[in-house]
């Protein structure tokens, strides 16, 4: 069979020719971006677009704004364009302008981050920040011009002061031809820097006339061709010479320059006095230090600084620079001007804002200028915040291209995704009964057959599902004697740990087998010491199986089952390691055989014997051997794996972040102290430790495309028609990294559930799922985090080791789970 189908390749190959090949991978790559690049319903119109690139070749970048008129006239008010990847829409005429600026201002309020904005301002900064870092930087930076003159006499004096010197230096050119372009720069440049440094510069220093070279050759460069390629085709453009390699340049020269005016700042900062912005954002730094939400940090400072001296400098000059030009082109004007201004002030007297409004004409002349100069043609970028409907067309938000529900085909399986938002809560996507079935994936049914808790469906899940249920409540969970379990082996895991003598470790199996003894105790009846070799063996197993069942090998197993029946590969291995499971399972049960009372129940396995006995006869009975073998085996899994993976993430991220760490077990010993034994009961007591915890479940976010579900009749779901048998999978990672949701949703940062001090519940932080089909074990999932992380916390504190830098890299697998690290367990006193 393989060398039939081995020849047939070849035979395919040999008669393919380079230049069929070639042909056929264009046509492909054509028809693909054609499919991709389909306008959604009722979008703005606008010109055609050439595969790839867009609209991008159809403006003349020199003169890109008047260019767009054309279209206007053929399109009108509205309509769209596309640069490569860059869905784009322009609006033209004061109601259309209202309307998007003012009146739904806030579906339009982020700046859209274009790849060059990312690679120098990483999302930093004043102008293409967005959400709660603009929020907050906005407002200070109000604050602080206010606070050194903004609106007042003390800033307008200031200019006063900068328009003698600029008087003088043209004066000194003595009526000779010259370019006022870099002297008005300095000129209006000195204003935003007394603010910002604390200092002007004068016309003749070398080092901030390079400055001001640098800020012009930059507004210059990002208008080229190169640069807006760099936009459509930033992987290609990072390898390839170009303009906007001297552009990153550039920018890097600014920083450094910033940087150093910083540094110099710090080393006679008095953080009692600010003498000008820098000082003023020194204070708040320090102010926020130890906060994790907190945008104040010294990049944010370097970013914001170029924005206020970039937008400060080049706007107001250059409409100066306009300014000049029309009154030597327009002489009549000019005297009009100086007549106004020699009736209102005499020889002596200096223009201020109080003469303004006796001097109309010189007004208009200015407000004439600035309509006629026109300095930014098109606004800067907005971008859409949500689903919005503008002059009659729908622009929808772009979430990672698509929006929040995306289909795909993966081999017989088609597929939904969803985000799903926690303030749907009619959203059928998860609660609803007609996505209350777990797809059968041919692995699944080749190891499972249907049954089990996790994916069987109907009648059997119902019957399988209730009984277990009501078994572990039985043995425990949610009551007292299971928490004293967790506290027991709690204290084996400390021991074993402490026995590292803070030595590196890794924590994986020990772990592991600290979470497993929990659910082993309930369904086996016992727990496994941490050196017993059969028992290592079988969490090696569950902890392989994880692994490769995410593997190529097995994913295209479940496309073509048929073929990969005859092929081999990983997914022979994961089938006879699920086999090797299912025999340890079958001899514990044959054991518990051997001296079961059918009157009194040990376990789980001995309380399921007893319902097989009850059902005995009962063709429509669920409950077997089969079924038994397989609800252990879920069980054990999700009793084993998820917890101990969060757990590891917990211990990891405390490593990462010690301010935190310090943070925590400060509460723990002001709250429980070094002796007294974790409970559930300390949980309201110590909300900073349990908003950690939170936080290491969104951050760690262990299964970030939850357990999938099936469409069981056809339905209709956010107006989209999805087809019984469709899979749907709900993209948690979106959820728990949303933007909107979270304040600084890709940073580790336990303010996200706390309120002034208390522990804060959030409907968008879904790592159990929710529903009908939502994690069974949760109760006991809480409580094993909370005690086993604050038990570990109470008594280590956690290091990286010397010489070894620790990561955020996770390992694929069916749980999103770290690589494997080592840490230090340094007793605590």
């Amino acid at each position: 069979m393989l060398e039939a189908l081995g020849s047939l390749a070849a035979a395919l190959w040999a008669a393919l020719r380079p230049g069929t090949v070639l042909l056929g991978a264009i046509v492909f790559l054509l028809l693909t971006d054609l499919l991709n690049r389909r306008r959604p319903k009722n979008y703005p119109p606008g010109p055609p677009r050439l595969p790839f690139v867009g609209n991008f070749f159809q403006l003349d970048f020199e003169q890109g704004h008047l260019s767009l008129q054309r279209f206007v006239k053929k399109y009108g008010n509205l309509f769209s364009l596309e640069f490569g990847d860059l869905p784009s829409v322009v609006i033209t005429g004061l109601p259309l302008i209202k309307e998007v600026l003012v009146y739904q201002d806030q579906n339009f309020v982020n700046r859209p981050i274009s790849p060059i904005r990312e690679r120098v301002f990483k999302k930093n900064g004043l102008i293409m920040s967005n959400g709660h870092i603009w929020k907050e930087q906005r407002r200070f930076s109000l604050t602080a011009l206010r606070n050194f003159g903004l609106g007042r006499k003390s800033l307008e004096e200031r200019i006063q002061e900068e328009v003698a010197y600029l008087i003088q230096a043209i004066g000194e050119e003595k009526g000779q031809p010259f370019n006022p372009h870099f002297k008005i720069n300095n000129a209006v440049s000195n204003i935003i820097c007394s603010i910002t440094f604390g200092e002007r510069f004068d016309y003749q220093d070398d080092q901030f006339q390079e400055l001001l070279r640098l800020l012009d050759e930059v507004t210059y460069l990002e208008t080229t061709v190169w640069c807006q390629l760099y936009n459509v085709f930033p992987r290609i453009m990072n390898f390839l010479p170009g303009p906007h390699q001297m552009l990153f340049s550039n920018w890097r020269k600014l920083k450094m320059f910033v940087a150093r005016v910083i540094e110099n700042h710090k080393r006679d900062w008095n953080p009692a006095e600010a003498r000008d912005f820098i000082d003023a954002y020194l204070q708040e730094t320090e102010k926020h230090k130890g906060n994790a939400a907190s945008s104040f940090h010294e990049e944010n400072l370097i970013y914001n600084t170029l924005d206020l001296f970039f937008a400060g400098t080049e706007t107001t000059s250059t409409t100066l620079r306009w300014g000049l030009l029309y009154m030597a082109l327009y002489p009549e004007i000019q005297e009009k001007v100086q007549a106004e201004i020699d009736k209102v002030l005499d020889e002596s007297q200096q223009p201020s804002m109080a003469t303004r409004e006796s001097m109309p004409y010189t007004n208009a002349v200015i407000h004439e200028v600035q309509r006629m100069g026109n300095i930014l043609p098109l606004n800067v970028p907005r971008e859409v915040t949500v689903d919005t409907v503008l002059a009659g067309y729908h622009l929808p938000k772009i979430v990672k291209k698509y929006g929040n529900m995306i289909s795909l085909e993966m081999g017989g399986f088609s597929t939904v995704f969803f985000k799903w938002i926690a303030q749907n809560q009619r959203s059928p996507c998860l609660p609803g009964p007609k996505l209350v079935n777990h797809p059968i994936q041919r692995i699944q049914e080749n190891i499972f057959k249907k049954h089990g808790l996790i994916m069987s469906n109907g009648h059997i899940w119902k019957e399988q599902r209730r009984s277990a249920l009501t078994t572990l409540r039985n043995f425990g969970l949610g009551r007292k004697i299971l928490e004293e379990c967790i506290q027991e082996e709690a204290a084996y895991l400390i021991q074993t740990v402490g026995e590292e003598n803070g030595q590196p470790f890794d924590p994986h199996f020990i772990i592991n087998n600290a979470v497993s003894n929990i659910i082993c105790s309930i369904t086996f009846g016992e727990r496994f010491d941490y050196k017993d070799d059969q028992f290592q063996e079988l969490l090696r197993l569950l902890d392989e199986i994880l692994c490769i069942q995410a593997s190529v090998c097995c994913q295209l197993y479940n496309a073509f089952p048929r073929i990969m029946n005859f092929l081999p590969g990983s997914h022979h291995t994961l089938f006879r390691k699920w086999e090797k499971l299912k025999m340890f399972v079958a001899n514990v049960i044959e054991n518990h055989r051997k001296d079961w009372n059918p009157a009194e129940a040990r376990d789980f396995i001995d309380a399921y014997l007893q319902e097989i006995e009850k059902h005995k006869g009962n063709a429509t009975s669920s409950f077997d051997d089969e079924n038994l073998i397989c609800s252990t085996l879920d069980l054990f899994l999700a009793g084993t794996e998820t917890t101990s993976t969060t757990l590891r993430w917990g211990l990891l991220f405390m490593a990462l972040n010690p301010e935190i760490q310090e943070k925590v077990q400060a509460e723990i010993d002001r709250v429980l102290g070094q002796s007294q034994k974790v409970s559930t009961a300390s949980r309201e007591s110590m909300p900073y430790t349990n908003a950690v915890i939170h936080e290491v479940q969104r951050m760690g976010n262990i299964v970030p495309m939850n357990v999938p579900r099936e469409v069981t009749v056809d339905t209709v779901l956010a107006g989209y028609h999805l087809v019984k048998g469709t899979m749907v999978l709900t993209n948690l990672t979106a959820l728990h990294r949303d933007p909107a949701e979270w304040a600084t949703p890709d940073t580790f940062n336990p303010e996200h559930f706390l309120e002034n001090g208390q522990f804060k519940k959030r409907e968008s932080f879904l790592p159990f799922s929710i529903g009908k089909r939502m994690c069974l074990g949760e109760q006991l999932a809480r409580t094993e985090l909370f005690i086993f992380f604050t038990s570990l916390l109470q008594k280590f504190t956690f290091r990286p080791p010397e010489n070894e830098k620790l990561s955020l890299k996770f390992r694929e697998s069916l749980t999103s789970s770290p690589a494997s690290y080592r840490l230090c367990a340094i007793p605590r006193a």
